[in-house]
């Protein structure tokens, strides 16, 4: 016999009723616990599966609604990045307005100079259309060759932009070469530093446009300008107007 066996006679000669009925209430107890064992397996497997189920589903909506939101974002972005475009658009069309409304030259009242102003600024924003640059740097150039006293800047701004535009020139760099212009039209005479530099990078071929405009070769006209001889309101209208004859409508084409 087993030794289970052996433990089991051993308890029946102590009182076989009292074991027999401990057996019983203790198999009963053992069965209970197995059962509620089992039944406890079981909702932690389906606690787990539903936390599964739940964190899944959270990682759904997480994507989902991460989506959802850098939609709207996006959505948000471009609905007002327009209306924002255009306050800002029109602020600097307001502001170039202004400065040459104070640039007029014979006006009675600062109602006219400011009705002049917004005649210019109409045929600049004409002029605009279809060209390569932004109205910013198109503004700017114009601003800058009318505050260097330059005669007749909306013709004078067309050969400017025509000739950029050939050279590939940037809004940047259209920048650059407006300021190159009106420091030398500030300074009274032409120089190499400006036509050379800021304004050669926007037009490389500035030194022998320059050279055409003033009718000489370019020992004489380097010679002249380097002795400070080659006076600016002059030569700068003539190698603006120069720049218009060569290249007039290459912005568009």
């Amino acid at each position: 016999m087993s030794e289970v066996g052996k433990i089991e006679v051993s308890l029946i000669l102590d009182g076989a009723d009292l074991f027999e009925r401990d057996v019983k209430r203790a198999s009963k107890s053992l069965g209970t616990i197995s059962l509620d064992l089992y039944k406890y397996g079981g909702s932690r497997r389906t606690a787990g599966a539903h936390t599964k189920s739940f964190l899944a589903k959270m990682r759904d909506y997480t994507i989902v609604f991460g989506g959802v939101h850098n939609a709207i974002q996006m959505a948000t972005d471009a609905i007002t990045s327009i209306p924002r475009s255009i306050v800002q658009t029109n602020a600097m069309i307001e502001r170039n307005k202004v400065l040459l409304a104070g640039l007029e030259k014979g006006v009675s009242s600062y109602a006219e100079a400011q009705s002049r102003a917004g005649e210019e600024m109409k045929n600049v924003l004409s002029i605009s259309n279809g060209m390569p640059y932004s109205i910013e740097a198109i503004l700017d150039a114009y601003t800058k060759l009318r505050v260097g006293g330059i005669e007749g800047t909306t013709e004078s701004i067309k050969g400017l932009l025509d000739t950029a535009a050939k050279s590939s020139a940037t809004s940047e760099q259209l920048k650059h070469a407006s300021v190159a212009l009106q420091q030398m039209a500030g300074k009274g005479v032409i120089s190499l530093e400006e036509l050379r530099g800021q304004l050669g990078e926007a037009i490389p071929d500035a030194m022998n446009i320059m050279a055409r405009a003033v009718g000489m070769d370019m020992q004489t006209m380097v010679k002249l300008i380097s002795t400070g001889s080659l006076e600016a309101k002059s030569a700068l209208s003539r190698f603006l107007h120069e720049m218009k004859m060569e290249n007039d409508g290459a912005a568009y084409a």
